[in-house]
C-alpha cells in the first residue's frame, strides 16, 4: 500500500498540472480574443477609412470671410492611406466645375500645391479650387504652373478664381534660391471668360497649340487649341493686390508686343481669335 505521503505529493502533483492546463487554456483564449479584437478594429477602420475618406489635412490660409461668405484653405494630402481616394474626390469636382468627363486623377498628384474656398464653417464644402506646382514636369518650362482653377457656376460672381490666383502668386514669393521669375500654365484658345482673368493678373499668351487638348472638350469648345500663358513676376507692382487690382502688374507696350507675336505664330490660317 501507498504511504500517506505518496498520496498527498500525487495529490499535489494533480493540481500542479490541472492548474497548468488552465492557465495554458486562460492564456490560448486571451490571445484568440486579442487576435479577434485587432482584426474587427482593423476591417471597421478600413470600411470607415473608404466610406469617409478623412485624410486631407486643412490649413486656414487667415482669418478672413471674403465676400459672398467664403473661407481660404491650404489642402494637403496626407500619405498614411490610399491617397487615391483623395485624388478622386477632387478629381470628381472638376468634372462638375469644368463639365467634363476627363480623368483629372492621372494629373493631381504632380499638382501637389492645393488652395479651396469653402462655404464658412465647412472646409469640406468646396467651392471653388486650384492645383498647382513648383515645376511643370517638362524641361521646356521649368515654372511654377498653375494645373487646374476652377469655381463651380453658381458662385462664379465673386471673383474667387481671382482670390485663388492671388494666394497661389503670393505664395511663390516665398524664399526660393534661385528666385521664381515666371509663372505658366494652359487654357483653352476659346476660353474667353478664363483668359481675362489670367490678363488681370498679369498672364499674357506666348505660345499657341493647335488641338493641344484631347477631347473630350468642353461642351462649350468647338475645337482643342491650346495657349500657353505666362507671367512675369518683375512686372508685379503690388502683390497684395495682383489679380484684384488693373494696377498691380505694370507690363511695357514692348512686351506686350513680343508677347502677342508669339502668340500669333502656329496659329493655321483662317483660325480667328475668339476673345
Amino acid at each position: 500500500m501507498k504511504s500517506t505521503l505518496e498520496l498527498v505529493e500525487n495529490v499535489e502533483r494533480r493540481k500542479w498540472y490541472k492548474n497548468q492546463y488552465i492557465w495554458i487554456i486562460i492564456a490560448i483564449t486571451l490571445l484568440v480574443l486579442t487576435i479577434i479584437i485587432l482584426t474587427t478594429i482593423f476591417l471597421l477602420k478600413n470600411k470607415l477609412e473608404k466610406n469617409n475618406p478623412i485624410h486631407i489635412h486643412y490649413t486656414r490660409v487667415n482669418t478672413k470671410v471674403y465676400p459672398g461668405g467664403y473661407e481660404l484653405y491650404q489642402l494637403n494630402v496626407l500619405p498614411q492611406r490610399n491617397p487615391a481616394q483623395q485624388y478622386k474626390l477632387f478629381g470628381d469636382f472638376l468634372r462638375v466645375s469644368l463639365v467634363n468627363k476627363s480623368n483629372y486623377e492621372q494629373f493631381l498628384p504632380s499638382c501637389p500645391i492645393i488652395f479651396a474656398l469653402s462655404s464658412v464653417d465647412h472646409p469640406e464644402e468646396w467651392r471653388a479650387m486650384l492645383f498647382g506646382t513648383m515645376k511643370y514636369p517638362s524641361p521646356n518650362m521649368p515654372y511654377p504652373y498653375v494645373c487646374f482653377l476652377s469655381v463651380l457656376r453658381n458662385d462664379r460672381q465673386y471673383r474667387l478664381g481671382s482670390i485663388l490666383l492671388n494666394r497661389f502668386i503670393n505664395e511663390m514669393f516665398k524664399d526660393t534660391k534661385p528666385p521664381i521669375t515666371h509663372i505658366q500654365l494652359h487654357t483653352n484658345w476659346e476660353n474667353c471668360r478664363a483668359q481675362k482673368l489670367y490678363n488681370r493678373c498679369g498672364f499674357q499668351c506666348n505660345q499657341f497649340t493647335a488641338n493641344g487638348y484631347s477631347k473630350p472638350y468642353e461642351p462649350q469648345y468647338k475645337f482643342g487649341h491650346m495657349i500657353r500663358m505666362e507671367l512675369d513676376m518683375h512686372n508685379i507692382r503690388n502683390r497684395s493686390e495682383v489679380c484684384l487690382s488693373s494696377d498691380a502688374v505694370q507690363i511695357s507696350p514692348q512686351d506686350m508686343t513680343n508677347y502677342e507675336t508669339l502668340c500669333q505664330q502656329n496659329i493655321p490660317n483662317g483660325t480667328n481669335r475668339t476673345c
